[in-house]
C-alpha cells in the first residue's frame, strides 16, 4: 500500500530509504551538491542557528543543476525530494530554504507549463475568459503540490459576513437586504424548512468579483455610452446582451501570494485612504516576504492587505474612501506576467476618496479621463479583481503563499458577483515583514 505524500517527503528529505518504501530504484545521479558557504556566496544568509537560507539566484542555480542531472523520465516527486534532501544535508539548509527549493523544482519539473496570453493577440479573437484561460492542469498541479507539502495548513474564507447592516456600496442603488421567510411545512407531512428573499445590488457589494464586462472605456469623456469598448473589443451592446458575463470565465484553481502592506508600509497600522502603493513597493514587498524566488507567474493570484477591512463593521464611511495601488502595478507587473486574479481589502481596488460634493480624489493614475485606472486596465486586459476581501486572518497568521479556489455563480449577463474565495496555507514566516 502506498504511503501518503507527507511521509514520502519526510523520509526523502530525511535521507532515509524512500525508494524502498515506494518501489523501484532511485534515479541515477552522481551530481554533487552545490558547494555553498556563507563566505563563498553572498546570496546565502544565516537565519537559523547553523542553517542557511537561499536567495533567488541560488534557486535558479539549483534548477539548472537538477535539469542537467535528471532526465525528464526520471523527474518525479521522489527524485525532487531526494535531491532536496541531499542539498539539505550538505548545506544545512533552513526549513524555509528547503521549502523554497522543493516547491520551485516541483512547480517547474513536475507540472505542465502554464499558458500565457500572446503579447499582441492576447487569447485570440472572440475570447471572453481572459486570464482565466491559464487555469488548467498546470495551475491545479501547483496548487496540489503546495497543499501536499503543508503539514500545518489551514483553510481560510476571504469574504465578509453580509447582514442588513453591512456597508452599502457608494455606487449601489439599493442596499443588500435579506428577509427570512416564515417556517413552511408541506401539508399533511412532518417536512418543514426555511428560505429567504435576497435583494439589492448583490453583484457589487460585500466581497465581490468583477467580471470583464463590468468596466470599459469610451473614446472621449463626451462620447455616447454606446461607443464604449470592453475587453477584447466587445461593444457596449454586446456586453449589455450578455457578453463578458459571469458564465464566460473559468474557475480559479492555483497558487497565490499575499503581501502585507499594513505591516511593511504602514508599520503595523492600516494604510490611510490617500495611500497609493507603487510598483516599486510591490517589488520590495515580494522580496521582503521572501517570495522573489517565485516571483509573479502566469495563472497566479496576488492579494494585498492594507488593513482597511478592519473597519468593515465599525466605519460608517467605509465605502467612501480607501487606499489602493498605482496603475503601474497593473500595467507593468500583473498584466505582463499573466496574473489571473488580484484584490485588496479595500472598497475600490483603486485609491479613491469620494467627497460629499460628488468630487473624487483618485491618485492611482495620472490620466484624469480614466477615473478608476486599476479597474479599467485589469478588466480590459483579462485580470479578474475583487474588492472588500477579508485578509485579516491570513495576514495575522503570516500566510503569504497559498493555494486558492474561486468559482462564481454562473448568472447569465451578470457583471459582478458576491464571492467567497477559499485559500489554504500555513505560516511562511514567523513574523510580519518590516522595512
Amino acid at each position: 500500500m502506498s504511503k501518503p505524500l507527507t511521509y514520502l517527503l519526510a523520509s526523502c528529505l530525511g535521507l532515509t530509504a524512500c525508494s524502498a518504501d515506494y518501489g523501484g530504484d532511485p534515479p541515477d545521479t552522481t551530481a554533487p551538491p552545490l558547494a555553498v558557504t556563507p563566505s563563498s556566496n553572498a546570496h546565502v544568509l544565516e537565519v537559523e542557528a547553523n542553517t542557511l537560507t537561499l536567495k533567488a539566484d541560488d534557486i535558479r542555480h539549483f534548477k539548472k543543476e537538477f535539469s542537467g542531472s535528471f532526465k525528464p523520465v526520471d523527474r518525479s516527486v521522489i527524485s525532487v525530494a531526494q535531491y532536496v534532501g541531499q542539498q539539505q544535508k550538505a548545506l544545512s539548509l533552513s526549513s524555509r530554504a528547503v521549502k523554497k527549493l522543493y516547491l520551485s523544482l516541483a512547480f517547474q519539473f513536475l507540472c505542465d507549463p502554464v499558458p500565457r496570453p500572446d503579447p499582441v493577440t492576447g487569447w485570440g479573437s472572440g475570447d471572453q475568459a481572459g486570464n482565466t484561460n491559464t487555469q488548467d492542469k498546470g495551475t491545479v498541479c501547483r496548487a496540489g503540490i503546495l497543499q501536499s507539502y503543508m503539514n500545518h495548513g489551514k483553510l481560510y474564507k476571504l469574504d465578509h459576513v453580509m447582514t442588513n447592516d453591512s456597508p452599502m456600496s457608494a455606487f449601489a442603488d439599493k442596499p443588500f437586504l435579506i428577509e427570512p421567510k416564515e417556517t413552511f411545512c408541506l401539508p399533511y407531512t412532518r417536512f418543514c424548512g426555511h428560505s429567504e428573499y435576497i435583494s439589492g445590488e448583490i453583484g457589487g457589494q460585500g466581497t465581490q468579483l468583477d467580471f470583464f464586462g463590468h468596466v470599459g472605456l469610451r473614446p472621449t469623456p463626451v462620447s455616447d455610452p454606446s461607443e464604449t469598448m470592453f475587453y477584447n473589443g466587445f461593444t457596449a451592446e454586446e456586453v449589455y446582451n450578455g457578453a463578458l458575463s459571469a458564465d464566460a470565465v473559468n474557475p480559479v484553481n492555483g497558487i497565490g501570494i499575499l503581501l502585507d502592506a499594513r505591516s511593511y508600509l504602514g508599520n503595523g497600522t492600516p494604510l490611510t485612504p490617500d495611500r497609493v502603493i507603487t510598483k516599486e513597493e510591490v517589488e520590495e514587498m515580494i522580496v521582503a516576504h521572501d517570495l522573489d524566488w517565485l516571483g509573479l507567474q502566469p495563472g497566479m493570484t496576488v492579494f494585498i492587505y492594507t488593513g482597511k477591512a478592519e473597519g468593515w463593521t465599525s466605519d460608517p464611511y467605509y465605502y467612501y474612501a480607501g487606499p489602493g495601488i498605482r496603475v503601474e502595478v497593473m500595467t507593468d507587473l500583473y498584466i505582463p506576467n499573466g496574473i489571473v486574479y488580484h484584490g485588496l481589502d479595500n472598497p475600490f481596488s483603486d485609491q479613491a476618496i469620494l467627497n460629499p460634493d460628488g468630487s473624487i480624489i483618485a491618485n492611482s493614475g495620472d490620466d484624469p479621463e480614466i477615473g478608476f485606472p486599476i479597474h479599467a486596465n485589469a478588466l480590459m486586459n483579462g485580470v479578474l479583481q475583487s474588492q472588500n476581501l477579508n485578509l485579516t486572518e491570513m495576514a495575522a497568521d503570516h500566510v503569504y503563499l497559498f493555494s486558492i479556489q474561486l468559482s462564481a455563480p454562473r448568472v447569465a449577463k451578470a457583471k459582478g458577483a458576491m464571492v467567497s474565495p477559499q485559500t489554504y496555507g500555513e505560516p511562511w514566516m514567523n513574523q510580519s515583514p518590516t522595512m
